[in-house]
């Protein structure tokens, strides 16, 4: 890291603006991972948010998220926090999405090169590409949104020709003047461009898929690292097989599919555990299920001692930044056959038929039977996620593609 370092101060240094719709320390997403990695990389990095935590509007943000972050309005000011600096500016609500007060004054305060987003057509990336005509900054967009979270996307040829010209004029049209102002759209995944081209008139030129990165240097393929530790934190036995979710306990991540798999699988060999890290209404029906541990959110830093000591990552339903986290301990994955970002498993996992706990009851156990084909994947993932996903290489990246916009 220090030679590439090195290499940017010889070269001009980029005064970079990221700006997020939320923000919450102690989470590995994006919004803390990204530009912590570009500041490392040397350049002088900005964060400005509203001051309001991820989730800070949804229905389950108390009972899921608030011991853990805190409350979802949080103080407003100017903090240094991972070699970047993170400006909080008041929020508020317009219409069913955030905006934030005092964007274009803190803009101008900042005089940046750069500016990019990760949201097409809100009310924040509208100002900020009109901003870009006053101040001359290079913008660039992302989308993180996936189709399993999209349901226009199955809905769209039952809407009224109405409903659909509508859309296409507030949220196609729009995006497609926006994208005019635009250098580069990242999406995250294959079916993340989708939306993004043929829902928000992005053209497919200004996209280039950028996958959603991993600290590798923190989530290491060190397996059994620091087991007691482990294994007296959790209340595991030395040769229990671990099967770890983490994430929301709610039907859309539906992690009860896998309580009720472990519970099924424990019956014909009791080593089968599962632990789920994190909090929500199903978490009840969780613990009543055989051999299934619930344990609260725990910060990001922590988590590498779980995925290390785990021995398969399970997500029933939806892509979770978490899977790529895992993986790059090495740990093999079970996702829904419906999730369209196959390159995550493409070598290190399996897919079963969502909602059928029974079929991925026996995915579990091709892989307890299969020792060969575990240690395949274990090694094939976590060589993927240094090679492709590590933040570094992608902040790296990213430089480049500044440097050329500009």
């Amino acid at each position: 890291m220090g030679k590439e370092v090195e290499k940017v101060q010889k070269k001009e240094r980029l005064k970079i603006v990221y700006v997020f719709n939320g923000f919450s320390e102690k989470m590995g997403y994006t919004s803390n991972c990204l530009p912590k990695a570009v500041a490392a990389l040397g350049h002088e990095v900005h964060v400005i948010a509203p001051n309001v935590q991820v989730y800070y509007n949804a229905p389950f943000y108390k009972e899921t998220y608030e011991q853990f972050l805190g409350p979802p309005i949080t103080e407003i000011g100017s903090k240094q926090i991972d070699g970047f600096t993170l400006h909080r500016l008041p929020h508020k609500n317009f219409k069913t999405e955030v905006d934030i007060e005092g964007l274009k004054d803190k803009i101008k305060e900042l005089k940046p090169d750069i500016v990019h987003t990760f949201h097409l057509n809100s009310i924040i990336t509208i100002k900020l590409a009109w901003y870009k005509l006053l101040y001359g900054y290079k913008f660039f967009t992302g989308n993180h949104v996936v189709l399993s979270v999209f349901p226009l996307h199955n809905n769209w040829k039952n809407l009224s020709w109405r409903a659909k010209l509508t859309w296409n004029i507030k949220h196609k049209l729009s995006g497609r003047l926006i994208s005019l102002l635009t250098s580069k759209c990242y999406p995250a995944t294959i079916d993340a461009k989708l939306i993004a081209t043929d829902y928000y008139g992005i053209p497919d030129h200004k996209c280039i898929i950028a996958p959603i990165g991993v600290s590798s240097d923190v989530f290491t393929p060190e397996r059994n690292k620091n087991r007691e530790t482990f294994l007296s934190r959790f209340g595991f036995d030395p040769g229990d097989l671990i099967c770890v979710y983490t994430g929301r306990f709610t039907e859309s991540k539906n992690p009860l599919i896998l309580a009720k798999a472990i519970d099924l699988v424990s019956k014909r060999n009791p080593k089968v555990k599962g632990l789920f890290i994190g909090k929500g209404e199903q978490k009840e029906a969780i613990e009543s299920c055989q051999n299934c541990k619930v344990s609260d959110f725990m910060p990001s830093d922590e988590l590498p001692l779980v995925y290390q000591n785990a021995f398969l990552g399970i997500w029933p339903r939806e892509e979770s930044m978490s899977m790529l986290d895992a993986i790059s301990t090495g740990l093999p994955i079970i996702v829904s056959d419906q999730m369209k970002a196959k390159e995550r498993i493409d070598g290190n996992g399996l897919t079963y038929i969502e909602k059928d706990f029974e079929d991925l009851a026996k995915q579990i156990e091709k892989l307890i039977q299969d020792s060969n084909l575990y240690q395949q994947f274990s090694e094939t993932g976590a060589k993927k996620i240094e090679n492709s996903y590590s933040w570094n290489s992608i902040a790296l990246e990213r430089i480049k593609n500044y440097e050329d916009a500009l």
